[in-house]
């Protein structure tokens, strides 16, 4: 690590006096808060902390903070020591502080807020960047994914060298990369296309191409269209392999995981492709870390309820392209599942998002809708011609004659799928339901 300015220094141990107070009086960890005093008193904090260090930064939509911990798993694995913001503080602030808490780290994986990866990356200088999917997320508060998309394509044409692994399937993304030839692509399969249906070239309609459950698309008036592929994955639920395009040598056969969803496997291939790239370059010994998680950050943990002895399964959903991953999910069986809707600034104050969900998947199983917005995913329910009752608290959910008498009617139930929008879904992993 180089040798870091006097501002530098002097707002560390700001930083930590912060933290430490904001731990003593139980109102967080100070995180934030310290990184931004830091960041105040020295504007260089980030680059003189991160300067001679590995750094791999993941953006996107969806799936960055599990993406992230399956890097993290990998490098650890390897016995490499990371700093990462594992607790999903993904924004200059909550970056800052996650490096400056591990000083002596000689790498850094940081999940980044799509808004804020430009900024970040310019900051960091990091080694590879991940490039996951685009589509809407709180756009009250942020801005509409094409103008992010338009950023991100503007910052690559700045670092022609810089390494990044991007998703083939999503138009948005390719848009950004296609130009950059130091691109690993990767295609795995992208069902969530509401968001580019027409080209982010030209804004004429694109052509989707189905073929061999593989997904082109092609503009009908430019040159725009998906790019050449290195890396093929076929993703199912807990199961995953990779393909190369490229060089048979670099394939991986079926490997386990023990995080649901074929969402995830994707996920897991990007973390292994990211390692291969920073020199790790076993795909079987990678596989045998990231198969060694089971939740990152609370997303997929159970928690035990002894009084009908079942499992609450804890899943996070924030957006519509995420909420319909998590619905192929939970409808794998017939099980009761909870959802829970807040609109408190982390989740964006508009739920009018609810609409864009395929909730009518789910109109054969009986829902208990919960949160502070509830109300708002109960009209939507409705629409969609859900069984469902509401209930207004969280401990109240295994209270609800109708949802208990489904669970005590069927001795198979053993694990109850909960889907939780960000806040929401931090307010969850704090309830005792006993």
């Amino acid at each position: 690590m180089s040798k870091l300015s006097m501002k530098t220094q002097f707002g560390l141990i700001i930083l930590r006096i912060v933290s430490a107070l904001s731990r003593f009086i139980k109102v967080g960890s100070g995180s934030v808060i310290g990184g931004r005093l830091l960041t105040l008193i020295s504007g260089r904090a980030l680059t003189e902390m991160s300067k001679g260090k590995s750094v791999v930064l993941v953006s996107g939509t969806n799936g960055k903070t599990t993406t992230t911990g399956l890097v993290v798993a990998i490098l650890k694995g390897y016995g490499i020591e990371v700093a990462t913001n594992a607790l999903g503080a993904n924004m200059t602030a909550g970056i800052v502080t996650a490096i400056a808490d591990n000083l002596g780290a000689p790498s850094c994986v940081f999940e980044v807020d799509e808004h804020w990866l430009a900024s970040v990356a310019s900051q960091t200088k990091p080694s590879v960047v991940v490039l996951l999917n685009l589509s809407r997320d709180q756009l009250d508060r942020t801005t509409e994914v094409r103008v992010i998309a338009k950023k991100w394509k503007n910052y690559l044409q700045t670092v022609p060298d810089l390494k990044v692994v991007a998703n083939a399937d999503d138009p948005l993304v390719a848009y950004c990369a296609t130009e950059h030839k130091n691109t690993v692509w990767i295609s795995g399969g992208n069902n969530w296309l509401i968001d580019a249906r027409s080209c982010p070239n030209c804004g004429n309609n694109l052509n989707l191409i189905e073929s061999d459950e593989i997904l082109n698309y092609l503009c009908s008036e430019c040159s725009f269209t998906k790019p050449e592929v290195d890396y093929l994955v076929d993703a199912r639920d807990g199961k995953f392999a990779i393909k190369s395009q490229k060089d048979s040598s670099r394939n991986l056969n079926e490997a386990s995981l023990n995080l649901p969803g074929a969402f995830n496997g994707l996920n897991a291939a990007f973390a292994i492709i990211v390692a291969d790239l920073l020199g790790f370059r076993q795909f079987d010994e990678s596989v045998s870390h990231v198969s060694e998680i089971t939740q990152v950050a609370g997303r997929y943990s159970l928690k035990h309820i002894n009084s009908f002895n079942i499992d609450l399964r804890l899943i996070l959903a924030k957006n519509p392209a995420g909420w319909a991953e998590a619905l192929k999910l939970v409808n794998i069986n017939a099980n009761p599942v909870i959802f829970a809707v807040n609109a408190e600034i982390p989740d964006g104050k508009d739920t009018s998002w609810l609409y864009d969900v395929p909730f009518e998947v789910i109109n054969s199983k009986f829902v208990l809708a919960t949160g502070k917005r509830v109300l708002d995913l109960a009209a939507r329910l409705a629409y969609a011609d859900a069984d469902y009752e509401v209930v207004s608290h969280y401990d109240e959910i295994f209270k609800n004659s109708k949802f208990v008498d489904y669970i005590n009617a069927d001795a198979n139930i053993k694990r109850i799928d909960l889907v939780a929008n960000y806040s929401a879904f931090q307010d969850l992993l704090k309830v005792d339901f006993e």
